[in-house]
């Protein structure tokens, strides 16, 4: 035991404009999740779309780059377009899981158990986004990197 106790007393009513910032505190608590889901759903599709374009784009470039490299170009280019491609996957489905989520079993019925919840799903597709951006970042410059060997013969240390 603590050695003390708390006694219920009267407690002081807010005041209009407390009762009203906290109607607004509320309400921006409530808008964080569906906001973050938002900006995740436009950064996953502007980036598809960008991938899809950027793909397209070395389809019909390829076969004219690939026939004058020499051996060292494409080991090291295709392991650029390797690397960056799996760090666009990843950042596709960081991006998926920041947008959509993940279902998980969650026991809900405990007293403040769904708050609890709401503040782990927005810390966690918070992450996701950020870290589906640092991935797009990462892609970025592998394909550069790839872009660069295969295009300038600029030799590059693995």
């Amino acid at each position: 035991m603590t050695g003390y106790t708390i006694k219920a007393g009267s407690a002081r009513s807010l005041s209009p404009s407390e009762a009203a910032a906290s109607e607004r505190i509320q309400a921006l608590v409530a808008d964080q999740l569906p906001s973050i889901r938002r900006a995740a759903e436009r950064w996953r599709d502007g980036s598809g779309i960008a991938s899809a374009i950027a793909t397209a784009a070395a389809m019909f470039a390829a076969p004219e780059i690939l026939q004058n490299v020499a051996a060292w170009q494409l080991r090291q280019g295709g392991t650029f377009v390797g690397v960056g491609v799996a760090l666009a996957v990843i950042a596709l489905t960081l991006s998926l899981f920041a947008s959509v989520g993940w279902p998980r079993r969650a026991d809900l019925t405990k007293p403040g158990a769904l708050n609890v919840w709401y503040g782990r799903e927005v810390t966690r597709a918070l992450w996701s986004l950020w870290l589906s951006m640092m991935f797009t970042l990462l892609a970025v410059i592998a394909f550069s990197a790839a872009g660069g060997v295969l295009l300038f013969r600029l030799w590059l240390p693995l």
